[in-house]
């Protein structure tokens, strides 16, 4: 057989379709899981169940494009056909009816429900995340561009940490599992801070491993601060709701998990400055204080001139008053040495006294009873003394 041109294969695979009598008209259900308008008015969208998804298109002037809303289940009426400029199969859909909500969306409330009543979204449980980690746990695929930039932003922004991969699929039928294990992996080692779970955008159904209630749960059973980046800012899914912090990408989860080293920088800087302000501040308010402590003691004391003229007067005064007191002592002292003259033995034995001693020891003879006669004794008067022996002794 000879080639043909993929024009030509394109060509016939499309009027295969064409001649198909359930491939040209045909009625396809399905949950809308993307629905996105042109300008030209064109809808393209997508339809899902649980195990495949393909791709639709309702071109302006169809019936029921105000049906084709995420998460509603439909019923497509239209035929297949080959998209010739990527070669790909899609729906052509000229009415869309509403066939209730979808079931995915419908076991996702469900599911929703469940863990919210047990406390899995309650916000009170969330953790505060650290505000300077020493080692970042990552939970993505390490194949994707996810971790790369992970790597990148935070070691822009944080030097000084280390991260540690735990990696997982993140997309397909296992990769709900794989995911509640990477998460388990550092959620049992105990120098790990926080954990960033994320994964790059994609459609709903690309995402949906992170709806999946055993990620759900490892995500509430960890003992770390677990931040999640999946997707872009418009999705939002349950891992988002479970987590201690949702962040709107992968790169803005990176992001919150590090502090700037640069801003912590500027900031130290601002502090020393401040610092250096108050400190000048204080030096300054105390060298005020001193000068006015010292002004006031200047005022309130008197100078050096008048505390010695002051000095001087009361050392005169002093002087004065000890002569005062010794003269008077003096003249006191001479009052007193002559009465004790007057009062001497030289003085009494002038006026006709006389002093009578034994002469053996000395004793004053006061009495009869001093002496016995035989003794000897001696009598000092006015101007000598007399040596006597006693021969008797009579009482008065």
């Amino acid at each position: 057989m000879p080639p043909i041109s993929v024009t030509q294969a394109i060509a016939y695979i499309s009027s295969l379709l064409n001649e198909d009598p359930v491939l040209s008209d045909v009625c396809v259900s399905g949950e809308v899981s993307r629905s996105t308008q042109s300008a030209s008015g064109h809808t393209y969208f997508s339809l899902k169940d649980q195990n495949a998804a393909m791709d639709c298109v309702m071109f302006r002037g169809g019936v029921g494009d105000d049906h084709l809303v995420v998460g509603s289940s439909v019923l497509a009426f239209g035929r297949f056909s080959i998209y010739a400029q990527r070669g790909s199969l899609q729906l052509i859909a000229d009415v869309v009816q509403p066939a209730g909500v979808g079931d995915l969306q419908e076991k996702l409330e469900e599911l929703k429900k469940s863990l919210e009543s047990e406390g899995l979204f309650e916000v009170s449980r969330k953790r505060q995340l650290p505000i300077y980690p020493m080692k970042i746990g990552v939970v993505t695929s390490e194949e994707g561009s996810v971790w790369h930039d992970i790597k990148q932003t935070v070691l822009h922004r944080y030097p000084n940490v280390e991260l540690v991969l735990s990696p997982t699929t993140v997309q397909g039928s296992t990769a709900s599992s794989s995911i509640a294990r990477a998460i388990g992996r550092l959620d049992v080692r105990s120098d790990i801070d926080v954990i960033i779970l994320a994964r790059g955008g994609g459609s709903p159904e690309d995402l949906w491993s992170f709806n999946e209630e055993s990620v759900a749960r490892a995500i509430f059973a960890s003992g770390h601060p677990v931040i999640t980046g999946i997707g872009h800012e418009t999705d939002w899914t349950i891992s988002d709701m479970v987590a201690d912090f949702r962040a709107s990408t992968p790169t803005a989860a990176a992001v919150a998990a590090v502090p700037d080293i640069t801003e912590i920088s500027v900031r130290i800087q601002s502090y020393q400055g401040l610092l250096i302000r108050l400190a000048n501040s204080l030096v300054n308010d105390a060298h005020k204080d001193f000068d006015y402590v010292r002004t006031r003691l200047e005022s309130a004391l008197p100078s050096f001139e008048q505390m010695k003229l002051r000095i001087d007067e009361l050392a005169n005064q002093l002087g004065r008053s000890m002569r005062v007191d010794l003269n008077f002592s003096t003249e006191k002292v001479k009052m007193l040495t002559d009465k004790l003259f007057s009062l001497g033995p030289a003085q009494t034995m002038s006026r006709g006294y006389s002093i009578v001693q034994n002469s053996n020891d000395g004793v004053l003879v006061r009495e009869l009873d001093d002496v016995e006669p035989g003794n000897n004794i001696t009598i000092t008067v006015s101007d000598g003394t007399l040596e006597a022996t006693v021969v008797d002794k009579y009482a008065n």
